[in-house]
């Protein structure tokens, strides 16, 4: 198995395979294990649900040998794998020898022309390689914000129309309350006009039914008179036009004729009146 495939393995395990349920990969860290410290050599941060082991694996394993090459030698690196916020990560511990196969100096390039272009295309692909590393990963991360973006944005337009809706219902409410009011003051400007046609048609009243008018005759009858007279003011007062309509439905013709000379009499009087 071929150093790629071994770390790739690996990366693979700690992915999948948590120490602990929750805890899933979060960072991985190469560091190179000299002799006197340890340097890192490569980091990447983990998103779990975007994660390509064989990407990583490969990025590390181009790391690792630019590194060693530039030393020189076998070179030994430790893989470190976090998980969540755990400190104690898992590792993986691989050696790359940069030691020369062909040449007896301690270069890896012999110092010539060839040498040189050699070494200029190495570091030009390994340039290459990271430039479009680094592409891919802000392209992901700028893919990551539209998608958030985008949530966003259909929360505040659903949040919108919910207010257009609250705002429509609440000018639906104010006019049907201003429609109740209407009526309410209509109803009584129809109880007002009803009294005083009523105060102009008691003495007409009085006189089709031969009763005393009032400041007249005994006093016995003067208040029988005002009583009577009181009780058609309450009656009058408390009928609407449609129930006069439907009342002169039910009249015979010549009790249709004495309630329109009832109202003519009434009509009269509102008339001398203003």
């Amino acid at each position: 198995m071929d150093l790629k495939a071994l770390v790739s393995k690996f990366l693979m395990k700690a992915w999948q395979n948590p120490p602990k349920a929750g805890e899933e990969l979060s960072r991985v860290v190469v560091l190179h294990m000299g002799s006197t410290k340890e340097q890192e050599v490569y980091s990447r941060d983990v998103d779990s649900k975007a994660f390509s082991p064989e990407g990583v694996a490969f990025e590390i394993v181009e790391a690792c040998q630019e590194d060693a090459e530039g030393i020189g030698g076998l070179q030994k690196y430790a893989i470190r794998a976090y998980h969540g916020a755990r400190k104690t990560p898992t590792v993986k511990r691989i050696a790359i020898d940069a030691r020369p196969d062909t040449v007896d100096d301690e270069f890896s390039e012999p110092a010539n022309q060839k040498g040189v272009l050699s070494q200029m295309m190495r570091h030009t692909e390994a340039a290459t390689r990271l430039a479009i590393g680094g592409a891919h990963e802000n392209q992901r991360v700028m893919l990551k914000t539209i998608e958030r973006l985008q949530t966003r944005i259909e929360f505040l337009e659903n949040e919108r129309a919910k207010s257009w809706e609250l705002i429509e219902s609440m000018k639906t409410q104010e006019h049907e309350r201003e429609l109740e009011r209407v009526l309410i003051e209509r109803a009584e400007k129809r109880k007002d006009d009803a009294m005083g046609e009523l105060k102009l048609l008691l003495p007409v009243v009085a006189q089709k039914l031969n009763l005393p008018m009032l400041g007249s005759g005994a006093p016995s009858d003067q208040a029988n008179a005002a009583g009577l007279m009181l009780m058609i003011a309450k009656l009058m007062d408390s009928m609407k036009p449609d129930q006069i309509a439907k009342l002169m439905g039910i009249f015979d013709t010549a009790q249709q004729a004495a309630f329109g000379s009832l109202l003519q009499e009434l009509n009269k009087a509102k008339t001398k009146a203003s």
